[in-house]
């Protein structure tokens, strides 16, 4: 079975497990990148989304939130996934920067 995968990521073959990790700042590190924050996908330790908070000018789709345009294919990717048996291990973590 043909898995659909974002452009560039390729999943592990780690048994039959595929691990999304969901990343965001710590609140520490949100308060000292003056309230700016992260939030990040990984698929199999590979960074497939990221979004941040930055300046005004650039917190639009087409800058700073451009990946929410890889949103199907992550979902697509993760349904296919389990279509072919693989079992979905999820994580948080929480990280000072990214």
């Amino acid at each position: 079975m043909w898995v659909r995968v974002p452009p560039g990521v390729q999943i592990k073959r780690k048994g039959y497990i595929m691990i999304l990790t969901f990343i965001s700042l710590t609140e520490n590190a949100v308060i000292e990148r003056d309230f700016c924050d992260l939030y990040a996908i990984e698929i199999d330790g590979k960074r497939v989304f990221c979004v941040a908070d930055g300046e005004s000018e650039d917190n639009t789709l087409f800058r700073n939130f451009n990946d929410v345009y890889k949103l199907e294919d992550i979902l697509s990717t993760v349904y296919e996934a389990g279509v072919a048996g693989k079992r979905l291990e999820i994580e948080h973590k929480e990280v000072t920067e990214y």
